[in-house]
């Protein structure tokens, strides 16, 4: 029979295993934390709204415009006379304008009163959107930028003054027309109308 001797761990050992128990108890608590996410130079905090990071930007942002599902192009032959409708949405759409391309192809004197002007209106009235006094015959674009809104129920408009004839080409987009409220809007107090205009409300 051999009698076996068993040695008690050192006080090293027995320290070194309590310290690998407590590293390994220390990230299982890590993997479960939360996170907090702070600038260094402010020490701001970032913030999470129902599970989202929120984000901001400072600086300038370049964004491309997504293609729009429906695009339209229309035309008209136009010449001096009452009010024209340029476009007009469909039921329950509205319009985006993004360009206006004036063709003029006869403009025998240039000057004031030989002038196309633009309305988002179906009778001509209300703010001017744009204007084309053509020097001479060709074509002239109005761009809006982001884009000219026509709600459901309005168009856009033109009327020509003078001996100017033209081709209107309308570019843009439509939209479903609850997308597209319609605005109410007010002239400036104390606005005087345009010698222009006035010379095209006497033809």
């Amino acid at each position: 029979m051999f009698d076996q001797k068993f040695s008690l761990p050192s006080t090293g050992t027995i320290l070194g295993f309590i310290a690998v128990l407590i590293s390994l108890g220390g990230a299982a608590y890590a993997a479960g934390a939360l996170v907090t996410i702070a600038d260094p130079v402010t020490a701001a905090k970032a913030r999470v709204n129902a599970g989202r990071l929120e984000v901001s930007v400072d600086e300038t942002v370049t964004t491309r415009l997504a293609a729009p599902a429906t695009t339209f192009h229309n035309f008209n032959s136009v010449g001096a006379g009452p009010c024209v409708i340029l476009a007009t949405p469909p039921a329950g759409t509205a319009f985006i304008i993004q360009q206006v391309r004036v063709n003029t192809f006869q403009n025998p004197s240039p000057g004031v009163g030989q002038v196309i002007i633009l309305w988002s209106s179906t009778n001509c009235t209300g703010p001017i959107r744009g204007t084309v006094n053509p020097p001479t015959i060709g074509l002239n674009s109005i761009t809006f930028g982001p884009g000219l809104n026509i709600p459901q129920g309005q168009a856009l408009s033109a009327r020509i003054g003078g001996s100017i004839a033209a081709e209107i080409y309308t570019d843009g987009f439509s939209l479903p027309a609850a997308l597209v409220p319609a605005l109410s809007e007010i002239a400036e107090s104390g606005a005087t109308m345009s010698k222009q205009i006035q010379v095209l409300q006497r033809q």
